[in-house]
């Protein structure tokens, strides 16, 4: 059985939705006897997580990069969310190893969000993003609109 590691930028409380869905899928994972962990640079006092706390920009922190690095190749990488540090290196490391990685963008791709900051966004997706989407063993949407509009944004054929 593969260990699944979950790498997002936060999943403190303030990070809303993102916190509980993580959650309760590592929840049900470890209940299920598979190996969980969750990688973060932002999370609760009382959290088990592994943090990497930066207070950089993208959330840069070299010391993610060399965790990431150490974990064994038989893995999923998990990538919960799409605009930092975290996904990218993750990414990075994981095509290196050959370990297979999802998406889960969380909505951050919609429509709409992609609309507010459209030249930032738009220079992000060219530059880093579409490599990442590309590569991913997996897509995954959490609702069907979101299936949706991920397979218009990068007609991958695994969105699901």
């Amino acid at each position: 059985m593969k260990d699944i590691y979950h790498i997002t930028e936060n999943i403190s409380k303030s990070s809303g939705g993102v916190r509980t869905i993580l959650k309760l899928l590592h929840e049900n994972l470890v209940n299920n006897n598979i190996n969980s962990e969750i990688i973060t640079t932002c999370k609760e006092p009382e959290d088990a997580f592994t943090e990497f706390k930066s207070d950089k920009a993208w959330y840069y922190n070299t010391r993610i990069k060399s965790h990431l690095k150490t974990l064994h190749d038989n893995a999923i990488f998990h990538l919960h969310g799409v605009y930092t540090y975290n996904q990218y290196v993750a990414s990075e490391i994981a095509k290196k190893k050959n370990i297979p990685y999802l998406v889960t963008p969380h909505g951050m791709l919609e429509p709409w969000i992609l609309e507010k900051n459209p030249i930032k966004k738009g220079i992000y997706l060219k530059l880093i993003l579409n490599n990442i989407l590309e590569k991913a063993t997996v897509l995954h949407a959490i609702t069907p609109l979101e299936k949706e509009n991920l397979f218009k944004l990068t007609k991958h054929k695994k969105a699901h």
